[in-house]
């Protein structure tokens, strides 16, 4: 009878011991792909790359060139101290620009000198048949602006081949007033200061493009056309373009 009843209760226990361990089985032939297939996909998913870094130009060392401006100039003229009257003078100009660059990553800072000279001139008038009138003979001035000469500082930010930049800087410019009424001519050097801005190309390894706008304001000196001395002033706008070799 023993024999009977654990024969039995054996076989209830395998019986249900061999139930679980077959659903055990079918679990894991169901869930296996899935997790598999989990994976590949996981595997399978693009990695994004960052873009590809732009090369910037190397800006740093020596360099020199040629220049041609085309400049505005408006004349401030205090005729014998007593009448102020304005003209202006305009023209164009050709130079030479040289200068040296440091770099630090995309900042790029200098300094740079520039010469120019050329034809740039204007004329005014002041006598007894106008308004302003200037007294005794008038005034009938011509101006020329024969040399502009420029030291500035430099400071730009380098993308790619380009440089965007702002310039501060001292200038100097020798001019020469005719007068017809006087009659005199006299020659002086005019002290001022220069704020500008402007975008260089870099062409090749050696050669560069520049293009930028100058504001230039002088100081008024005397001019002694007449008894009392002219006070003369005046503020500049300029154009240039240079190329510019780099050793």
């Amino acid at each position: 009878m023993f024999k009977k009843v654990k024969s039995f209760m054996f076989n209830k226990v395998y019986g249900k011991i061999s139930a679980i361990a077959g659903a055990a089985v079918a679990f894991g032939i169901c869930v296996t792909p899935a997790i598999a297939g989990s994976l590949d996909t996981f595997s399978a998913a693009p990695v994004s790359t960052p873009p590809p870094a732009i090369n910037i130009a190397d800006w740093k060392g020596p360099y020199a060139g040629l220049s041609g401006s085309y400049s505005e100039h408006s004349i401030d003229h205090n005729y014998d101290d007593t009448v102020s009257f304005g003209y202006s003078a305009n023209g164009l100009s050709g130079g030479i620009v040289a200068g040296y660059n440091f770099q630090t990553g995309n900042i790029v800072y200098g300094l740079e000198a520039s010469h120019s000279l050329g034809s740039e001139t204007g004329s005014g008038l002041c006598d007894g048949g106008t308004v302003p009138t200037c007294g005794g003979t008038g005034s009938l001035p011509t101006i020329t602006f024969d040399h502009v000469t420029s030291l500035k500082g430099r400071v730009g930010f380098a993308n790619g081949d380009f440089l965007h930049y702002g310039t501060v800087g001292l200038s100097k410019a020798e001019v020469t007033v005719s007068d017809t009424l006087q009659p005199a001519t006299v020659s002086r050097t005019h002290d001022g200061y220069s704020v500008g801005l402007g975008t260089e190309w870099m062409a090749t390894d050696r050669l560069s493009v520049d293009l930028g706008y100058e504001f230039m304001q002088f100081e008024g000196i005397g001019y002694p056309l007449v008894t009392t001395p002219d006070t003369i002033e005046f503020q500049s706008s300029r154009i240039s373009a240079s190329v510019k070799f780099h050793f």
